[in-house]
């Protein structure tokens, strides 16, 4: 556990600090603060080992405070990526680059640039079956930039996956898209939820 003390931690290199495969990190107590002109360059990253796993975990506590000019966590696949805090980013907040993510919001807040949570298409070139990635939201609040989906979770025809799962409930919303998914098994729920788009 990186334990700030109640202090804010700063970075301005690209990569911001990388979580190696079959590590996990959490980080609480404090607030991160990322900053870069590289538009790609983002807070945190998730590894994974081969195109296949293992991945890693990156958890963000309920009293961390995530900033940074751009994404704030990748992950490169197979990975779980916990969110109990707060997350303000210029561009993405959770961005999936690999396949067979774990991601759950649990009570907490994303502000994004961007899409709060995206997940790209699975490659159509490896033909052994993969994952479909997972997607727990939950009393919690999500703004994306008026002009981007709050939550965006893409997938390739073809592709040897399971669809994707995505679950939200008592949940706030907000973005240019409240939700845009493909190939995603969604279930909504709860009284206090609400999708807004603009």
């Amino acid at each position: 556990t990186l334990d700030l003390g109640g202090n804010t931690l700063t970075c301005n290199e690209f990569y911001g600090i990388a979580v190696n495969y079959q590590i996990s990190l959490t980080i609480d107590n404090g607030t991160y603060v990322h900053s870069h002109s590289s538009t790609y360059s983002h807070a945190l990253e998730a590894v994974k080992a081969t195109n296949y796993g293992p991945g890693s975990t990156i958890t963000i506590g309920k009293d961390a405070i995530i900033k940074t000019n751009h994404t704030a966590v990748v992950s490169q696949g197979y990975c779980t990526i916990n969110v109990y805090g707060e997350i303000e980013c210029g561009t993405v907040g959770i961005d999936g680059m690999g396949p067979a993510n774990k991601v759950n919001v649990v009570g907490a807040s994303i502000k994004a640039g961007s899409s709060a949570i995206s997940q790209d298409p699975y490659t159509t070139e490896l033909p052994q079956k993969r994952e479909g990635s997972t997607f727990k939201i939950e009393n919690s609040t999500i703004i994306a930039g008026d002009e981007s989906a709050a939550i965006y979770l893409r997938n390739n025809a073809g592709t040897f996956t399971d669809n994707y799962e995505l679950t939200i409930k008592n949940s706030q919303i907000y973005g240019g898209i409240g939700v845009f998914v493909g190939y995603t098994d969604a279930t909504i729920d709860g009284e206090n939820t609400k999708i807004e788009f603009t």
